[in-house]
């Protein structure tokens, strides 16, 4: 006889069969199939203890002399098979429920009832001894007729209720892995080339049309940033070749500081010999070839897909500002803000299959920050993030953009295992979300770009310049004398800083919002509360990154983000305060220009 089944146990010694019929269990009377257990569903409950989401499985038998009982069982359980005159087995194998779920969810729709269950009632079990159960002359054919049926049904409640696919999206990766040795960008105290290669580099871009044939393509790329006079040529080529709207191609690196320097970005930052500036010239127009590339591959891959939004968390984002008097310094500060979100876009195709994954997080590339590991060309954690998920999901291409942390580094930092360590962080907050049930994004896409004007406060007199010309510190030498041989030559000195701001509307389920620049967190936190309805995902160093875009309360402050960043990008500060409010404002207006058209 079999034992009482338990809530941890398998329910019965042979397989489940979905979809039997009950005349299938008493056939002439007596005989029982090779199929024990008829599969009704799932119901979600709470209790952590049951498999993931601590979802039940629940099961149905419908046994011949009428008894039915009710029993539930963890996902953990295995519906297993075991010869004739066995006891019943352990579950040992976990299995995958999803055909099982989405077959029973659709069933239980349809009939229009709660899953239940209904195990051997004892007399059952006395006369059907599993010892020496009889299969007799069962009419297998009926059993394998019922789930046809049922499989037929689920299917077509499943097709009426799954969502339309209103977008076309195209995906496309290009390798932009360099030739070594080269200069890596992002720290001014690098006195050598790079001589190995830890992760390849790549571009990978996202493009998405709507019926009406509006387009947007997301170009990102392993990179620290790049600069407009890198990047107008690359836009320009693309909206000229494939007649795209202004601000349609947003190309925005990872962040990462372990890839080279570029050629018209920072310049002031890398001083390198002859033969390494050559490198770096050489690669720079390898990248924008493969940055043209990689976007019009996606713009002819374009299919209908299937869109799902989610977010996660990963906290290894810390706030890098340290107050020590009456001064602001590098370092933890485990009280500064943060955003540790994590958001997420699955693509699927309309066969169901996922094309892409894409992701974001709001913290600098800076895992890796000294040793002979600070020389290693690296993806950083966001490379590392993109390997893991990739290798879950065999045929999915995974993206990663940065959010609006210019005030965050990751902790711990300093090798190359501190970045393998985020990476798998952030991987695991990823999949977290693709585990769990995500919120469809439907509706077509409109799309709306503007450059804004952030103002400087009144730049310094000849006298000023000359003097900072004469100075020790070298970044600020260069600066001055860059401005005085442009006021001999008639040109002002700037007083504003343009900065690119996009919003993409998908539908009324996600609105994609980048700007340019290393935006602190406090917009991030701000701009999320403001727009909570919109259901926004923050985009950072998009377009371009002329320099930091410090809040009010930095600029109050003082620090790297609102005063000394300004001399490696060539301008002469700092920002007026107001300009939080300014760019704030800008953004409310485009999000709601949109959701009014």
């Amino acid at each position: 006889m079999c034992s009482e089944p338990d809530s941890r146990s398998v329910l019965g010694p042979r397989r489940v069969a979905l979809g039997t019929p009950r005349s299938a269990f008493h056939a002439g009377g007596s005989a029982l199939p090779a199929f024990d257990w008829f599969f009704t569903g799932f119901r979600e409950n709470e209790d952590p203890r049951f498999g993931v989401a601590g979802q039940k499985s629940r099961l149905r038998l419908d046994c011949g002399d009428g008894a039915q009982r009710s029993h539930r069982f963890p996902f953990a359980a295995t519906r297993q098979a075991s010869p004739h005159g066995s006891r019943c087995p352990e579950a040992k194998a976990p299995v995958k429920p999803d055909a099982l779920h989405t077959l029973a969810r659709a069933t239980n729709r349809h009939l229009n009832r709660p899953p239940r269950l209904h195990p051997f009632t004892p007399e059952f079990r006395e006369e059907h001894s599993c010892s020496a159960p009889s299969v007799g002359l069962v009419t297998l054919a009926a059993a394998v007729r019922a789930t046809v049926c049922l499989l037929t049904l689920a299917a077509a409640v499943a097709a009426a209720e799954a969502p339309a696919a209103t977008l076309e999206v195209g995906l496309a990766v290009r390798d932009i892995t360099p030739e070594l040795p080269i200069r890596l960008a992002g720290y001014a105290a690098r006195d050598k080339a790079a001589d190995k290669i830890d992760t390849p580099l790549v571009a990978q871009a996202l493009a998405f049309r709507n019926p009406g044939g509006e387009r947007f393509v997301l170009v990102s790329f392993d990179n620290c940033e790049a600069g407009r006079d890198l990047l107008e040529p690359v836009v320009r080529q693309l909206t000229d070749k494939f007649q795209l709207a202004r601000g349609a191609v947003a190309v925005v690196p990872s962040h990462t500081h372990s890839a080279p320097v570029l050629a018209q970005t920072l310049d002031s930052m890398s001083e390198a010999p002859p033969a390494d500036r050559e490198a770096i010239e050489k690669y720079s127009r390898f990248l924008q070839a493969r940055l043209v590339e990689v976007a019009g591959a996606a713009l002819q891959d374009l299919q209908p897909a299937l869109l799902e939004h989610g977010q996660g968390r990963a906290t290894f984002a810390m706030n890098r500002r340290v107050y020590q008097g009456d001064k602001v310094v590098f370092g933890d500060n485990p009280d500064g803000p943060v955003d540790w979100d994590v958001p997420v876009l699955r693509i699927k195709g309309t066969n169901g299959a996922v094309r892409a994954i894409l992701f974001g997080y709001a913290c600098h590339g800076t895992s890796v920050r000294s040793g002979d590991d600070w020389y290693v060309v690296s993806s950083e954690y966001m490379g590392y993030a993109r390997q893991h998920l990739e290798a879950l999901h065999p045929g999915a291409v995974a993206l990663f953009v940065p959010g609006l942390g210019a005030d965050s580094d990751p902790a711990p930092r300093g090798r190359l295992l501190d970045a393998k360590r985020h990476g798998l962080e952030l991987a695991g907050a990823v999949m977290g979300v693709l585990d769990h049930p995500m919120r469809p994004v439907q509706g077509g896409l409109k799309m709306a770009y503007e450059e804004v004007e952030l103002p400087l406060v009144d730049p310094p007199g000849r006298e000023q310049l000359e003097k900072d010309a004469q100075g020790n510190d070298r970044y600020v030498k260069q600066r001055a004398e860059g401005f005085l041989n442009q006021l001999s030559e008639g040109k002002p000195m700037p007083q504003s800083v343009k900065l690119p701001l996009a919003a993409v509307r998908l539908g009324d389920d996600l609105t994609f919002v980048l700007l340019g620049g290393e935006v602190v967190v406090d917009y991030s936190r701000r701009l999320k509360r403001l727009l909570a309805d919109e259901h926004p995902w923050l985009i950072g160093y998009a377009y371009e990154v002329p320099c930091y875009v410090p809040s009010a309360r930095l600029i109050k402050e003082g620090g790297y983000e609102s005063d000394y960043s300004l001399v490696y990008y060539g301008y002469y500060g700092p920002f007026r305060g107001g300009i939080e409010e300014l760019l704030v404002n800008r953004v409310a207006a485009v999000v709601a220009g949109l959701r009014r058209r």
